[in-house]
């Protein structure tokens, strides 16, 4: 199996009609004014090769981090349906919680070896707040 592309983002939307693909809200960055946050939506898209078509279905393990410091470790079973040699897959994590800022990230392995340049991540970076008063007195916040 070869990893062709994987990404980072909110949702995931198989359209079974269309065979189309619709992601929601690519991730590029987080912004917070402080730490830890949750994330209550992640889904980590994968789209990927079958290159031993005589087996359809491998196993990806999937370890998550931020700066090397270990978040979550998985199995994601990849299955290729109808003897298919291209298929997509979605890993959805509800309510992962960061704890520091950084680069967030997802190592991808299939058989023991990592996938090369399948790292995928993304920047978590700690914006402070700040609060302005108008005329009027009422308070705005701002980033």
């Amino acid at each position: 199996m070869k990893i062709i592309r994987s990404l980072f983002c909110e949702n995931v939307v198989n359209d079974s009609e269309t065979k189309n693909v619709i992601i929601y809200n690519l991730f590029e960055e987080v912004s917070s004014p402080g730490f830890p946050i949750l994330l209550q939506k992640l889904a980590l898209y994968i789209f990927c090769e079958n290159e031993a078509p005589s087996i359809l279905m491998h196993d990806l393990d999937i370890k998550l981090f931020i700066n090397e410091q270990p978040l979550f470790s998985g199995k994601l079973r990849i299955i290729f349906q109808n003897n298919l040699t291209k298929t997509r897959a979605v890993a959805k994590f509800n309510g992962i919680v960061f704890p520091i800022p950084g680069f967030f990230y997802a190592k991808l392995y299939y058989q023991g070896e990592q996938q090369p340049f399948h790292e995928v991540g993304f920047n978590i970076s700690l914006t402070p707040q700040m609060t302005a008063t108008n005329e009027n007195k009422s308070e705005e916040k701002t980033a």
